[in-house]
Parts: C-alpha cells; sequence; structure tokens
C-alpha cells in the first residue's frame, strides 16, 4: 500500500515533469555510478541527510573528513558544501541552491535541473520508479536505490565499498516539530515515504552484515541493527589526498551524454507524440501511466450512469488519457528545458 502510494505521487502528472527534468540532464555530460564500484573499500562514510540530528556531527565534520568521505543529500548538501566530498539530489519538485561547481554530484534523471550547478561532476545514479528513464539515460543497471536522497546515498557508499558507514541527519520523523537542522517547522509525523525508507534501509543494512553501521543519536526513528552513537566520540584516522583520491577517481570515468544525446531523444519524442509507433516509449511510459490511473477511471466508468458498456467507457478514456500525455510531452519538447 505505501509503495502504491508512492508510485502513484511519482505520476501524479503523468511522469511529464520527471522527463523534462531528464531531457534537460542529457544535454550536459555525466559518469555512470556503478563505475565506482569497489573504489573506496574499507573506506569510512558518513552519509548526511538534512534531519535535526544532523547538529550532532555538524561541528565536527572539518576533522571528520580528513579520514572519512562525507556525503550530503538535498537540503544537506547545502547546509555542508564546505565539508563534504559527494553531493547529492533526488527531489524533482524542489531544487537546492549550491555554489561549488567541482563538487562530485550523485543525481537521477528525475532530479530539479537547478539543482545542479552547470559545471557539476555529475554522477547518474538509476532511477528507482521509472524503467523508461534508465532506458533514456542508456542504464543497463536496474536496481532499486530507494525512495529517498538518504537512501541513495547509503546504497552508493556501499557500492563504493565503505566500511564503516555513519548515519546522521536521518531521523525520519519530525522530532518537536522540527522538520531540517537549521530549517523550518511541520506538524507532519512520519510521512509514508519514511515509513518505506526505514524498512528499505533496514533491510539494505540486513543484507551487508559484513559492513558496520552507526546512527549518529537524535531523537527520530531508530533503525534496526544499527549502533547508536554520539558524533563526538568519531574519531577517524587521517587518510591522505582523499579529497584529491575521490576527484581524480570520478574524473578518470568515461563521459556519456550530452548535446548530441539530447537532440537525439528530442528527435525521438518528437516523432513519437507525432504519432509514429514506439514500442518502447509506449510500454516504457504511457502503458505503466494508464495502468498507475486506470483504478480510477475503473471506478469512474462503474458509477457513471451512462448506459455503455464498461469496457467502451474505459477504451474511450485510455485514448483520452493517451493523448493528453502526447500533447502534454509536445509541449515540453517546444520549452526552454533544454
Amino acid at each position: 500500500y505505501r509503495e502504491v502510494r508512492g508510485l502513484f505521487y511519482d505520476g501524479a502528472d503523468r511522469g511529464i515533469s520527471r522527463l523534462a527534468h531528464a531531457m534537460y540532464h542529457l544535454g550536459y555530460p555525466f559518469r555512470r555510478v556503478e563505475l565506482l564500484e569497489k573504489t573506496f573499500q574499507n573506506t569510512p562514510a558518513i552519509v548526511c541527510g538534512a534531519g535535526p540530528s544532523l547538529s550532532k556531527i555538524a561541528p565536527y565534520l572539518q576533522q571528520l573528513r580528513r579520514g572519512a568521505l562525507v556525503l550530503a543529500g538535498g537540503k544537506a548538501s547545502e547546509l555542508l558544501e564546505r565539508d563534504i566530498h559527494l553531493g547529492a539530489a533526488l527531489d524533482p519538485n524542489e531544487p537546492i541552491r549550491l555554489r561549488r561547481p567541482d563538487l562530485p554530484f550523485l543525481f537521477q534523471l528525475r532530479t530539479h535541473r537547478r539543482s545542479l550547478p552547470k559545471g557539476a561532476l555529475r554522477i547518474l545514479v538509476p532511477d528507482s520508479h521509472f524503467s523508461l528513464l534508465n532506458y533514456m539515460g542508456g542504464s543497463s543497471l536496474f536496481r532499486h536505490f530507494g525512495w529517498t536522497v538518504m537512501e541513495m546515498q547509503l546504497d552508493v557508499a556501499l557500492t563504493m565499498g565503505c566500511n564503516p558507514i555513519i548515519l546522521a541527519g536521518c531521523d525520519l520523523s519530525y522530532p518537536q516539530g522540527t522538520k531540517y537542522w537549521q530549517g523550518k517547522q511541520s506538524s507532519t509525523q512520519e510521512p509514508n515515504e519514511w515509513l518505506l525508507a526505514k524498512a528499505w534501509m533496514e533491510k539494505l543494512i540486513r543484507d551487508y552484515s559484513q559492513v558496520t553501521f552507526y546512527h549518529v543519536r537524535g531523537e527520530g526513528v531508530h533503525l534496526e541493527g544499527v549502533q547508536e552513537i554520539e558524533g563526538s566520540d568519531l574519531h577517524f584516522e587521517e587518510i591522505q589526498g582523499l579529497d584529491v583520491k575521490l576527484l581524480d577517481v570520478v574524473r578518470s570515468l568515461p563521459e556519456e551524454g550530452g548535446k548530441h544525446l539530447q537532440k537525439d531523444w528530442q528527435a525521438r519524442w518528437g516523432v513519437f507524440c507525432a504519432g509514429r509507433e514506439d514500442e518502447k516509449l509506449e510500454s516504457l511510459w504511457v502503458e505503466p501511466m494508464w495502468q498507475l490511473w486506470k483504478p480510477i477511471f475503473d471506478r469512474e466508468v462503474h458509477f457513471d450512469g451512462h448506459p455503455f458498456p464498461e469496457e467502451e467507457k474505459l477504451e474511450v478514456h485510455h485514448h483520452i488519457f493517451r493523448e493528453e500525455m502526447l500533447k502534454e510531452m509536445q509541449g515540453v519538447l517546444g520549452s526552454k528545458s533544454s
């Protein structure tokens, strides 16, 4: 039920906003996250979200980053920009503001286009929900990287071979009504995506029993299988040249994407929206979106009272739904999104 809600939220605009961001991102060079596999074997990593408990470790990050890779996602990338090695963003609706164009940055094609500086060292992470975005990005790694930017970062740290891994700012709740460290207030408690995140992260932690996990003590949700620790108790032996090594590793990866790929996809979408058949775009975008929305139309045709067979009424809705999707996508192609 929670996953269905998450997927429906993702497809609320029929995936158009995600496709618009994807079309933009394809115009800039990127590297692939899967090529970072085991590049930092047994290197400590601190994975930061922007929850209130981030305050428990933030004062120590400048020292800790000398002996551990520091990843920060979403709002935490803004707050800790000078103290991190890897930034990350996932949200397609609310951009973050970064000032470091040289920062290696994890993103998905759904990520809001304004979250990445134009000169950023972009590292593409496969999309967890839409196979179409992975197809557009040429990814052969169809794997679930979680529901939130915190989960994505955790999975990337594990992909890189990091051990131990310290989670900070990962409250998965709004303790005392506080949403962010140095941020805004909210009365919402444990939204659906956080319940999904908790279950997903606990499964990942169980799957990596050879890795030691710590959670900087806060007032949020407790994660099973994770040892709680105070930020002031963390100490790592200095790793000479850690910043330089990360930059060298990322820059050594082959670049993909760029204006040629963007133009190829603009042309392919343009032809499809104009009426030409494209089995892949039909099966990876139109049909999945229809299946997501179909239960709503099933209910509508059952109760609308018109004296026609429900199958015929549903087919009319299907046709209109598809035509509206194509018109919306034509709007994306005709905009300045690229």
